[in-house]
């Protein structure tokens, strides 16, 4: 029997294929694996893991939030948080599986990358580009660019961008269909595509401008302009207008849209062409890199630094220069050049800051999908200058090798950066010092959980002689003068706070913390019946009221928290430990044994659950099983009262008798 040479051919070529990923995906993992050491940091990694309820109990309740509300008041993305809620599953609050699923991520998108950048080519090459060669070394060339560039560093080693990760993982396998489509022509691959976008679009909203995506490939592969190709595209606009209304109403309502009076539209308008220049320049020199860019100074005279006149010159000297060049040398050309700058553009054009957004003018996240553009760009005159002037291989080879080898050394140093909250703001404070409060308000914050409250305060009195307009910064700074017990100036930090902000939740909150240190439960209570108003599903406002209750003996009152909280929040033993000992305190003594049981059967060497047992059978009078537990608690070093292991020997020996 023959084996023809078509059949042996293809397996041939798909193993060559393989060797290439593989390679791909070793050199991405050695260039990023470092972030495997990173911890969480205080910049919204708490909001997605470890102040979010829904995640942490994958309940009937809890998913129907997850899918159908904003949960983390900033994007409304289901898909992400349902693959936080399967880390949490597996890891708790380990970060190792969370970052190693991010980084897998990566790998995968840079392994589309690869396979992405090779149906274009060989779709290309029907369409009249002239012979593809070398296709495999140029999508690893195009690939790597992606994998290894210090821009992405960002999406993949700061946990809060695990929606950077996903969505380009659903919107390049939707790229993928879509050109499949325009070789086949069969609808399946356009449902495919359809369905993967929307996949994108829950991951995160960004990928709203994934149907102009579509027409630059079509530009690209010279499909003929007509009637069918935009027909085709309604769907996707359909979706995007759904998305796009939603993902502006999430944003504005999270406060992330910033008022539109604070900058005039000339200013505006020079944003947008200093930031399509910045990144456009950082691709193939990412120096000067930053977790957050603040915004330019603007002088007394209402002048911004003179490269904000400077770049709409600069854009279209590279804009205007490319194209004009591109198209003296034919269309081939001048069609790569509208694909890569028309891709790059649309996917930074809502976040070129026309409108501004959030804290920083731009972020080095924002170019993870972009890039591809531009990379695209490069590979393509890489290989024409290959082809066309055998001189330059060496120097090609070298210069393309130095880039990569400068690439992933500048990444694996900045994963580094993102290690954790202090060595990222620390970072941001060096490169960019008494710009950014938000900087100075997180690391004061770092230094206050690690109980180093001086270098805590000073970092919060930096950010108010900003003239910070941050609650948090006043309600902050209040905890350290309750710590100090200055409360005459604590609760004047928190009343700054609520005049910035008089629906703070985090301020009530440290209000009502700051009273029950003290023993004014009532006035305590009164603040975190404040909190509770404003979110009724913060696991924090939750645990504090019902301590307060707990500690002012309303312990019928402190019942209904501890249950929410051992819904939200089922696998802390302590909320069952107090919820038994609310419940025994009452009299309800059947759920109290319960109670204590299951939290020892969470955790079994828990001293001060024996105890409170303890004392639960000794109500009960039972006395021997009282002394078992009292024993048990002494055993795993918890101190006992004086003389309460004699008295319970004693009625032990009395009821003996």
């Amino acid at each position: 029997m023959k084996v023809s040479k078509e059949n042996k051919v293809v397996p041939n070529l798909t193993r060559y294929r393989l060797v290439f990923v593989l390679f791909i995906a070793i050199v991405t993992f050695f260039c990023y694996n470092y972030s495997l050491h990173n911890q969480f940091t205080n910049w919204d990694d708490n909001e997605y893991v470890d102040d979010n309820p829904y995640i942490k109990n994958l309940t009937s309740e809890n998913v129907k939030m997850i899918l159908f509300h904003n949960i983390t008041h900033n994007y409304y993305h289901p898909i992400t948080m349902l693959s936080l809620a399967t880390n949490y599953h597996f890891s708790k609050m380990d970060p190792f599986g969370y970052y190693l699923t991010n980084i897998v991520f990566h790998i995968f998108n840079t392994c589309l990358m690869f396979f992405m950048i090779l149906m274009l080519l060989e779709a290309m090459q029907k369409k009249g580009y002239g012979e593809m060669k070398s296709k495999e070394w140029l999508a690893t060339l195009g690939a790597l660019c992606f994998g290894l560039h210090p821009m992405h560093v960002e999406s993949v080693s700061w946990l809060a961008e695990r929606k950077d990760v996903l969505y380009c993982f659903f919107y390049f396998l939707g790229l993928m269909a879509y050109v499949k489509y325009t070789k086949e022509d069969k609808i399946k691959w356009m449902v495919y595509a359809v369905i993967l976008y929307i996949c994108s679009l829950a991951s995160k909203p960004l990928a709203v401008v994934f149907p102009l995506s579509l027409f630059a490939i079509d530009i690209l592969l010279k499909r003929p302009i007509g009637r069918k190709i935009f027909m085709e595209k309604s769907p996707f606009f359909l979706i995007s207008l759904v998305g796009g209304i939603w993902a502006w109403h999430a944003q504005k309502t999270g406060g992330a849209i910033a008022s539109l009076h604070a900058y005039s539209l000339f200013h505006r308008l020079l944003f947008v062409s200093h930031n399509f220049m910045t990144y456009f320049i950082k691709a193939f020199v990412p120096l000067n890199l930053c977790s957050l860019y603040p915004y330019p100074v603007i002088d007394a005279n209402g002048a911004l630094p003179v490269m904000y006149y400077l770049s709409p010159f600069i854009v279209l000297a590279i804009v205007g220069g490319g194209l004009y060049l591109s198209y003296r040398s034919g269309e081939n050309y001048f069609r790569v050049v509208i694909f890569g700058f028309s891709f790059f553009l649309v996917n930074l054009a809502i976040i070129l800051q026309f409108i501004p957004v959030g804290y920083a003018i731009m972020a080095d996240r924002y170019t993870y999908i972009a890039y591809f553009g531009i990379f695209f760009m490069l590979i393509y005159f890489v290989q024409q200058l290959w082809q066309r002037v055998p001189v330059s291989h060496i120097p090609v080879q070298a210069g393309m090798g130095l880039f990569l080898c400068i690439l992933s050394s500048s990444s694996y140093n900045r994963t580094k950066v993102w290690h954790n909250t202090e060595t990222m703001w620390a970072d941001v404070i060096k490169q960019y010092p008494d710009r950014d409060e938000l900087a100075y308000n997180s690391l004061g914050s770092y230094y206050f959980g690690k109980g180093d409250f001086d270098a805590a305060f000073g970092y919060y009195q930096t950010a108010i002689s900003m003239n910070t307009q941050d609650a948090k910064v006043y309600s902050n700074i209040g905890n350290i003068y309750a710590m100090r017990r200055q409360l005459g100036e604590a609760f004047k930090a928190y009343k700054q706070a609520l005049k910035i902000d008089s629906n703070d939740v985090v301020t009530y909150l440290d209000i009502g913390v700051t009273y029950s240190s003290v023993g004014k439960y009532d006035s305590a209570e009164t603040d975190y019946n404040r909190a509770y108003s404003l979110d009724p599903t913060s696991e924090k406002v939750l645990r504090a009221r019902a301590f307060n209750y707990l500690s002012a003996g309303k312990y019928s009152m402190a019942i209904p928290d501890y249950k929410k909280l051992v819904v939200i929040n089922p696998n802390i033993p302590f909320y069952w430990q107090q919820l038994a000992v609310t419940e025994g305190s009452i009299g309800d003594t059947v759920n109290a044994f319960i109670n204590f049981k299951h939290c020892l059967g969470m955790e079994p060497e828990n001293a001060s659950c024996m105890f409170n047992l303890s004392i639960l059978y000794r109500q009960t009078m039972q006395y021997t099983k009282a002394l078992e537990f009292a024993l048990k608690a002494q055993q795993y070093g918890y101190k006992l009262p004086d003389s309460y292991i004699s008295d319970l020997q004693q009625s032990v020996n009395t009821l003996a008798k």
